[in-house]
């Protein structure tokens, strides 16, 4: 028998979701706050206007508050989270909707 036939697929372990929420924190800033994941060493975050168009917002540590800055007033704003870990990463969280102040 061929060696291929006797190989098992191993599957990258995986994390939890996170799960968040948003705050305002001053003007043209909110604050999201994120579930804490096993095993995560970072998050990472991204943001849109339109639901499905993302941009990236940046990897932060393992801080459970997030701020993100440079807002536009009046706009509605997309936002989801991802853990990170050594070897592993989680299925980004639901995402979540802000409208800027």
């Amino acid at each position: 028998m061929p060696l291929s036939k006797h190989l098992i697929r191993l599957r990258k372990p995986s994390l939890d979701n996170p799960v968040i929420s948003a705050q305002p924190r001053g003007f043209n800033e909110v604050l999201i706050r994120r579930s804490s994941i096993l095993n995560a060493t970072s998050y990472e975050v991204r943001i849109g206007t339109i639901p499905g168009l993302w941009q990236p917002a940046g990897i932060f540590d393992s801080e459970a508050e997030i701020a993100i800055h440079g807002l536009v007033p009046g706009l509605d704003y997309y936002i989801s989270v991802r853990a990170l870990g050594e070897d592993a990463s989680s299925a980004w969280s639901d995402q979540i909707s802000y409208r800027s102040a």
